[in-house]
C-alpha cells in the first residue's frame, strides 16, 4: 500500500493526488479543515465543486481509469507551518494487475469497509481471514481504543496498541488473525478497511 503526503493551498486549484488507484484513503491535517475530492480521468474544470470532506478520513473504491484530485477553498488558519497549506496523507491500493495474488500477500484490488460500534467491553474489530492482505483502522471516537492482535482479550493495561482519539492504525503486513478492541468508554466507532 503506497503512502504519501502532499500539501495543498487554495491557489493550487485541483491537485492530482493519486493516479488510477483501485482504492484510496485520505486524511487531512488538521482534521477539521474542509477540502474537496473529485474523481476524473483528467484535471477537473475550476467550476467543478467536488465532494466536501471534513472531520473524517475519506476513502473510496475508484472506478477504472479515474484519477483522484483534491482542492481546498481556504488556507489553514493560524498555521505557522507550510504557509497555511493543508496536509493530506494519502494511502492507495493498486489495481489487481500490480502483482501479487493468492492469500496473505501481494497487491489487493478489494477494500471492504465496515464500522464497529465502540464498547467498554471487548469486541471483534476484524475476524481472522486467511485471504487478508492488509487492514486499517481509524478510531472515530473521543476515547482511547485498545487493540489486541491475538486471541487474548485486550484491556487498558494489556494490549497491542493504544489508539488515541482520531488516530489511524495499519495492521502488520501478513497478519491475518483476529483483531479485538475495547474503548476506555463507549463513544463513536472504529472505521475499518480490510484488503483482500
Amino acid at each position: 500500500m503506497p503512502t504519501a503526503n502532499t500539501y495543498i493551498y487554495p491557489s493550487d486549484g485541483w491537485t492530482l493526488i493519486a493516479t488510477t488507484p483501485a482504492f484510496i484513503r485520505v486524511t487531512a491535517f488538521p482534521h477539521t479543515h474542509p477540502y474537496y475530492i473529485a474523481a476524473a480521468s483528467s484535471t477537473p474544470a475550476s467550476t467543478v465543486i467536488g465532494t466536501l470532506i471534513c472531520h473524517k478520513p475519506f476513502w473510496m473504491n475508484v472506478a477504472t481509469g479515474e484519477n483522484i484530485y483534491a482542492r481546498t477553498a481556504n488556507p489553514v488558519p493560524n498555521s505557522s507551518t507550510r504557509d497555511g497549506k493543508l496536509r493530506l496523507d494519502i494511502i492507495t491500493v493498486a489495481g489487481s494487475g500490480a502483482g501479487g495474488g493468492g492469500g496473505g500477500g501481494g497487491a489487493s484490488g478489494t477494500g471492504t469497509l465496515s464500522q464497529v460500534a465502540s464498547s467498554a467491553t471487548a469486541v471483534t474489530i476484524l475476524a481472522a481471514n486467511t485471504n487478508r492482505k492488509g487492514a486499517s483502522i481509524y478510531n472515530a471516537s473521543t476515547q482511547v481504543l485498545y487493540l489486541g492482535l491475538s486471541g487474548t482479550t485486550p484491556t487498558s493495561s494489556v494490549y497491542t496498541v493504544a489508539m488515541a482519539a482520531g488516530s489511524y492504525y495499519e495492521a502488520p503486513a501478513g497478519y491475518n488473525g483476529i483483531i479485538k478492541g475495547i474503548w476506555a468508554s463507549a463513544n463513536g466507532q472504529a472505521d475499518v478497511t480490510e484488503f483482500t
